[in-house]
């Protein structure tokens, strides 16, 4: 919507500008035909009566007519006799109202030879006139049309870059995917074939091997079903299921179904959200995901003893909520770019058996409600080592944001 809106101003404001100097043309030509080109028309063909108090559109309508009415009274006589007698009578009053009608009075007593010259001199000039009258107009054309065309290369540059950048991400995505696949994938297959075709007679260490596959299948079954969701929010036909939802409710729902989770992770939980009802449109799958997707983040990033916090506030027509911890920070090499696919680090991903796509998800969600999330970790007060921050509009903001979106 933004870039709609500013593709409008600024053809706005070249159009104004172009209709600005068109006007200030047109005054400027106004005053020189006057001064100028009117008094050389009477001097030369006597036509005072003709452009006395005259202006220039009013001329040109004047020279227009005068020519339609002259070149009507030349084709009369290819008409039949009668007809071209009736239609010659017709045209007679029109033609007393004309440039040409006047001309021809004036150049009475000029033999035909000088007569015809001072007729071919006086339509060049005409059209000479024409011409200076419509230059404003076509250069101011020209100069709007060729401002319009660089503004669609523009446009067509910057989409192809967009695509381009879409398709390294695309490649990255899948190189990336690739990457978190075959790691837990080799451990499957080798302890598989150490089951199947090597001679391990030992419980514990069969045992062990199973533990490992069961490990990464499970790490490999997360990874495709983080991979489904991030791809399906991007897929042509989805929408969110929204309705009216209190969002303190579903705030305290997602922190209750994730309790016993901290707990056996040694994470204690802070919650600080308000008593009474906050009513927000939420597609309340989607929202409880990306809250969670927050949670499981904490959760594996942070050692025992770490403090996660949660906090809602209400801020006029907005939502804030917070979700701290007390852990580990961000290298800001990763930092700058954590909401972006499979951004987390290859140690991280070894150690942790994360994906990096739950927090790309997080902002693709949020960002649907008409929201946005963003991550500090400086100037924190005490007891908070970084945090995420979600703003959410309230039901009237986003219906209106939503109506100014499909406008």
């Amino acid at each position: 919507m933004s870039d709609k809106n500013n593709l409008r101003r600024y053809l706005m404001k070249h159009f104004l500008v172009a209709v600005f100097f068109v006007g200030i043309a047109e005054l400027a030509l106004n005053f020189l035909f006057r001064v100028f080109a009117y008094p050389a028309l009477d001097h030369f063909f006597g036509l005072q009566q003709v452009w006395e108090d005259v202006d220039l559109s009013q001329a040109l309508m004047l020279v227009v007519q005068s020519i339609f009415v002259f070149l009507i009274n030349r084709l009369i006589v290819f008409f039949p006799g009668v007809l071209s007698q009736y239609l010659e009578t017709q045209f007679a009053s029109q033609m007393e109202g004309s440039i040409f009608h006047y001309l021809q009075n004036y150049l009475s007593d000029y033999t035909p030879l000088e007569a015809r010259l001072m007729t071919t001199v006086f339509v060049l000039f005409l059209v000479f006139l024409l011409l200076v009258w419509l230059l404003p107009y076509i250069l101011a054309a020209a100069s709007f049309g060729a401002t319009v065309s660089r503004k669609v290369a523009e446009l067509e540059a910057a989409e192809q870059e967009k695509q381009a950048a879409y398709e390294r991400q695309r490649n990255l995505l899948l190189s990336d995917v690739a990457h978190d696949l075959k790691t837990p994938m080799t451990t499957v297959v080798g302890y598989a074939h150490a089951l199947l075709h090597e001679d391990v007679t030992n419980p514990d260490q069969q045992r062990e091997y199973l533990e490992a596959i069961h490990r990464k299948s499970i790490q490999m079954n997360e990874l495709i079903r983080l991979l489904f969701e991030y791809v399906k929010l991007d897929s042509a036909g989805f929408a969110l299921k929204l309705e009216d939802v209190d969002a303190v409710e579903c705030v305290r729902e997602t922190v209750a179904a994730m309790y016993a989770d901290f707990e056996d992770d040694g994470i204690s939980l802070a919650v600080n959200i308000p008593e009474d009802r906050v009513e927000l449109q939420l597609d309340v799958l989607q929202f409880t995901r990306a809250l969670t997707n927050l949670f499981v983040n904490a959760r594996k990033h942070n050692p025992r003893g770490t403090t996660v916090g949660v906090e809602m506030t209400e801020m006029g027509q907005e939502v804030e909520l917070r979700v701290w911890d007390s852990g580990v920070a961000i290298a800001e090499e990763i930092a700058t770019h954590l909401f972006d696919p499979f951004v987390q680090g290859d140690a991280s991903r070894r150690s942790k058996s994360g994906s990096g796509l739950g927090l790309s998800i997080t902002k693709k969600i949020i960002e649907m409600h008409g929201g946005e999330v963003t991550f500090e970790q400086n100037n924190l007060p005490p007891g908070k080592t970084k945090e995420f921050i979600v703003i959410l509009p309230k039901k009237r903001e986003y219906q209106a944001m939503l109506s100014a979106k499909d406008r």
